[in-house]
Order: structure tokens, then sequence, then C-alpha cells
């Protein structure tokens, strides 16, 4: 189907949102190697490419573990890095050792953010076609569709090797093969279903609780006939599972994982479960309320949705994201709580946008309000792109793995240091915000000096003044692009190509739903 042909009928919609959407975090993405987390990635995907193992063959201290026979496994699931390979086998064709500097940045750029692009585009997809399938009109569930990325966290997490803009994907086709389930009485959806929470679970195995979530669905919407379809789910998500247990049997001898292998700091649910709940949704260092404001309206939008599609959707998507919420509230406060505002939430944020686009029934004012909360939103997690928030942590007082609550015999306790886990979680000062928009600033002036005003000045802390002029923290200035001396010009003519193409899309959608 041509993008330029003039007239296209409404079922190209969702094609053009994936062309926004994919080319859009595509333009953003960071032209930078991966590292931490991403880097044991993608490490697991090249070696899963290449060499047919899931070893890693190295140790990574804190991101790996080691089994009985000294052989170094990554302590993540292996089902976004088998969705990785496709990308890992295509890098490894080219000998990007050959080719021009600025050529070859730019080809690790499209291969590195090409699969989190997709998953960021297939989450605006899915997110749009549950709204028009729940009854919304096109141009409403075009609107939420894209917010569901751009003005949540989901801007930041969709452009990197994370895996959380993956399962947003999956949680969000999960949704859909339930509406899908109920408004077509198929049994093949039973079997996307188990798929889905099958690669779900072997990406993190909390994410099990969806297949609790998929069994009460099947019962609901078969009630006396549901032996069959729950059977055909179930038969769906075994492969699964059985990868998922050998796995865990190759790195730690069981079934199930005795520990998340953090040779550093212990790791583990000891956290008061009322403390995290106040840090994921209201806290200034990762607040779901501050870094996806339009999740302001979920309580409104459960009860509109509960009135206009049914209580089971009310309770499939409330109950999903309350499970989560005090699960992962009582999780330590380990040193992936530096990152850009409620990460273990990501992945509910597509899921989160559909009674949240609901309120729209009831809310006067409702072009006003909600693109104010979008436009807000947007400019919340803008920081979050331009400025890495490893940048902003590099500064912080305080190093991360002396902030995991240890007591003096070396195990958890449940004294609450004060350090800068729990400031950034807490105390407004420390807010990444703040800390991006003033490294930001320094950036732009080419100010090396940071001990003249952090936002936590106040406080007396200096930060750890890593020098910006040395190009540690620097401004992606053309959407996210590090800058090089070879690659610079042609990264900014890749990014105003692909933005135009994004902008055309964009464009054509605007007439279709004239």
């Amino acid at each position: 189907m041509h993008l330029l042909q003039p007239k296209i009928g409404k079922g190209s919609i969702p094609l053009k949102l994936f062309f926004v959407t994919f080319l859009s975090l595509w333009a953003i993405s960071p032209m930078k190697r991966p590292h931490s987390d991403a880097l044991i990635y993608w490490d697991m995907a090249t070696n899963m490419a290449l060499h047919g193992t899931v070893s890693l063959g190295y140790n990574a201290r804190g991101y790996v573990v080691r089994n009985r026979d000294g052989v170094y496994y990554a302590k993540y699931g292996l089902g976004w890095p088998a969705v990785l390979v496709p990308a890992a086998a295509l890098y490894r064709i080219v000998d990007t050792q050959e080719l021009d500097m600025g050529v070859k940045e730019a080809y690790e750029r499209l291969i590195f953010t090409l699969t989190p692009a997709l998953a960021g585009a297939g989450t605006v997809v899915l997110l749009f076609l549950v709204l028009v399938m729940l009854g919304m009109g096109r141009k409403t569930a075009v609107f939420f569709a894209l917010s569901g990325i751009f003005a949540t966290p989901l801007l930041v997490y969709g452009r990197d090797l994370y895996r959380e803009s993956f399962q947003a994907f999956l949680f969000t086709l999960f949704l859909w093969s339930c509406v899908s389930m109920e408004q077509k009485h198929r049994l093949y959806y039973a079997a996307i279903m188990g798929l889905t929470i099958g690669l779900a679970m072997l990406t993190k195995m909390t994410n099990g609780a969806l297949l609790i979530a998929g069994l009460a669905w099947i019962y609901v919407v078969y009630r006396g006939r549901a032996r069959r379809p729950a059977l055909i789910m179930l038969l769906s998500v075994v492969p699964f599972v059985t990868v998922l247990l050998w796995y865990n049997i190759l790195r730690f001898g069981s079934i199930l994982p005795d520990s998340y292998g953090f040779y550093v700091v212990p790791q583990g649910f000891f956290t008061p479960w009322y403390y995290g709940i106040f840090g994921d949704l209201l806290s200034p260092g990762r607040g779901l309320l501050w870094y996806m404001p339009m999740v302001a309206l979920l309580p409104l939008g459960l009860d509109v949705l509960r009135k206009k599609a049914g209580i089971r959707y009310a309770v499939l998507i409330g109950g999903t994201f309350l499970f989560y919420l005090f699960l992962y509230a009582s999780w330590s406060p380990w040193h992936g709580a530096e990152q850009w505002g409620p990460r273990f939430m990501a992945p509910l944020m597509g899921m989160l946008m559909v009674p949240i686009a609901f309120s729209v029934y009831s809310i006067r004012h409702k072009k006003l309000i909600l693109g104010a909360l979008g436009l807000l939103g947007l400019m919340v997690n803008i920081p979050g792109v331009v400025i890495h928030y490893y940048d902003y942590y590099a500064q912080v007082p305080y190093t991360p793995y002396n902030s995991v609550p240890i007591g003096l015999d070396g195990k958890p306790t449940r004294q609450m240091p004060m350090d800068n886990l729990y400031m950034t979680a807490f105390v407004p000062s420390f807010s990444p915000i703040l800390g991006h928009l003033w490294l930001l600033k320094h950036a732009i002036t080419r100010d090396p000096d940071l001990s003249r005003d952090p936002p936590w000045k106040w406080m007396r802390y200096k930060p750890f003044n890593r020098r910006i002029k040395n190009g540690l923290v620097q401004p992606n200035l053309w959407f996210c692009i590090h800058r090089t001396r070879f690659g610079h010009l042609l990264s900014l003519v890749m990014t105003v190509f692909f933005l135009f193409l994004a902008t055309l899309s964009l464009w054509e959608i605007k007439k279709d739903l004239a």
C-alpha cells in the first residue's frame, strides 16, 4: 500500500500509525553502542545468533550468574534477547571495522534501535485497534494510541535495547487477544494469548501473572465451554515454560532461581509495601504521576470503562495494575531505580491508556485537559531522551551500590539509609527531571563547572563533576544523536529525512480522519 496514495481506505490508519511511531522513535534513538543491561541483552542475542549458546563467556560483575560448572549466564530472561537475534545476525553480516566512522555509527544506530522501535510502533497500533474495537472513535483512538508512547516513559525506553518497550508490546498484545476473543469467539485467539503469555514469561518470570489473568478471562468469556480454549492456551504456553525451566537449571541447578545474580548487593522483596507504593506513584524521582501525568485520569477512566465496556475490562486492567504495583513496591531499592521514572511499571503503560482514554466520555473541557496532560507528559519525558539518565546519576554524590539497606552482618535490613536512591525517589531536588534539565543547560552553554548550581545545592552536596567538555555528559541536540567528528552531518541528514516521513504519515492520518 503506497504511503502517498491520495485516497486510502480507513484500514490503512494503523499502518500510518506504525510509520509515525517507528520512524520517530528511530529518529530520537541514541547513536551509542549498548551499555549496562542493554549490552548484556545484545551480547546474549549475538551469542545465540552466531554461536548457538545462551552463555555469556565472561563475568560482567553484577549482571551475570555463575553456575556450578563455572559458566556465566545473564541474570535476565531469554525472551528479549531471542527477539533481538535477527538484528544481531544482521549486524554481524557487515564488517563494521571497514566502514567510514560516520557510516559505521549510522549503521550501528539503525541496527541497535531497530527492534525497540518496532516494539514501540507495534504497541501504538495494537492500542489503536483495542480502542476502536471497544467502540471509541477513530480520531480519539489515534490521539491516545500516540500518547501511549510519546506522553509516557515509553518514549525513553522505546528507543533503547532495554526490555521495557518489548514487555509493553506483549502486555498490549495480551489485552488485544482478550478483546478479540470476546468479540469474535475464535479459538486461535486463545493460541495467540498463550504465545504472548509464554514469551512474556520467558522475558520476565513475574509476567506469569498474565497466565492467571488469561485463564480467568477465558472462563468469563466462554463460561461452560471454557475447557477447550483454556487447553489451547495452556498448550501454547508450554514450550516457553519448558525453555524457561531449562534455562533456570542451566544457571542455578534448579527450576526456580535462588538468586538474581548480584554479587555486589542483595536483592529481594523486603521493602515495606507502603513505602514502595508511594515511590512508584507519587515520588518526584520515580512516581508514575510525574512521568505520566495522564495517569491522573485512571480512576475516572476505570469507572467509565466499567460502564461502557463492562466491569470485566475494569477488573482485568485495574487488577493487573494493582498486582504489579504491590509486587514491585516491595522490591529492594536496587540501582535500577536510578532509571527514568517508574521503570518496572513501564510495561503496563500501553494497557493503562485504555481506561485513561475512556475518561474522555466523562470530563468537561476534554480537549483542553487531555491536550494539556498529553503535552505535559511529552515535555516531562523529553529530558529523558536528550540527556541519558546514566549521565545524571554520574553526578549524584553517592554510589548506587551503597544504597541498598544492608546491616552490619551483611544481610538486608529494613532500616532506610538516606543516600542517593532514597533522595532521588523522595527529595524533589534530586528528581531526575530537574537533574536532566540542569545538565542540559550546562551542556548547551558548554559550562563544565557543575559545582555552582546543582539542584540539590541547598543540601550542601557537590556533584562528582564529570566534565561536559570531555564529552562524558553531552546533549544529543539532534534528537538524541551522539555527535562525532565524522558522523554529525550524516546523522543530521538521516534524522531530518525520517522525521519528514513521520510528519508525512501524520498528515495522511489527518486527511483520513477529516
